[in-house]
């Protein structure tokens, strides 16, 4: 039994020195990122978000990939060196085939973080996407000649396959995702991932670039119902605090 718990003891101590190892690896890495991006040097970024990408899938770290993932696409979208104009496909192509790598809490929090991408990319590319005919496809590796009913008819497709997930994402606190979401506005804000979640729906719903104005108007009292939730969901959070 003596065995046993020195045996039992050695394998903690081991376990925890090798998650120290592993969180100081990120932290110094981020810390390079974050020297880059003051210098203005944003290109030399993506190897070592790319490295970052590569350790997190290798320990299963979903906190680190997911910020990752969303570093990778800062870094896209800031840059304009594509010769191949391809850039933008392979990276959501990649985030389909990441999504096969989580389960639980993870998969729902990527599910809302690849709509947000998608979202993202239109609104910073809106001014081309808007003026190509009408294609209506669903092949994310061709998304560099997507046209704006593209993108609407995908994001509508993924928020609506969102909403049944509602309650799963209400039981989803922010605060374990916060650090993925550290440049996020108001981020104390959010209780749960739903609420997160839920703006930027709200966001997506008023967007009078992709909706025409009578699909506004229509879009009006999903809005109204989405913040009655959150005001609510506010008050328990902050109830609840108090106490």
């Amino acid at each position: 039994m003596q065995r046993f718990s020195k045996i039992l003891f050695l394998f903690l101590l081991l376990l925890s020195f090798s998650v120290a190892f592993s969180q100081n690896y990120y932290d110094q890495q981020w810390k390079k990122i974050v020297d880059n991006s003051k210098k203005g040097t944003y290109k030399s970024n993506l190897p070592i978000v790319l490295d970052i990408q590569k350790q997190a899938m290798k320990e299963n770290n979903a906190l680190q990939l997911i910020r990752s993932l969303k570093a990778e696409f800062s870094i896209i979208n800031q840059t304009s060196d594509d010769d191949k104009n391809d850039s933008a496909s392979k990276f959501f192509a990649k985030l389909q085939n990441s999504e096969k790598n989580l389960k639980g809490d993870d998969f729902l929090v990527y599910k809302v973080l690849l709509s947000s991408f998608m979202f993202d990319y239109y609104n910073e590319h809106s001014w081309e996407i808007n003026s190509r005919t009408n294609m209506n496809s669903q092949d994310v590796s061709q998304i560099e000649t997507w046209s704006k009913l593209d993108f609407k008819n995908y994001l509508n497709k993924n928020y609506k396959a969102l909403d049944e997930q509602s309650q799963a994402l209400k039981k989803v606190s922010f605060a374990k995702y916060k650090d993925a979401f550290s440049n996020t506005k108001d981020i104390s804000y959010f209780s749960t991932f739903l609420d997160w979640y839920s703006l930027k729906k709200v966001s997506f719903l008023s967007d009078n670039g992709l909706f025409t104005k009578n699909e506004l108007t229509e879009n009006r009292n999903t809005i109204n119902t989405i913040f009655d939730e959150f005001r609510k969901s506010q008050a328990v959070f902050y109830a609840s605090e108090v106490v």
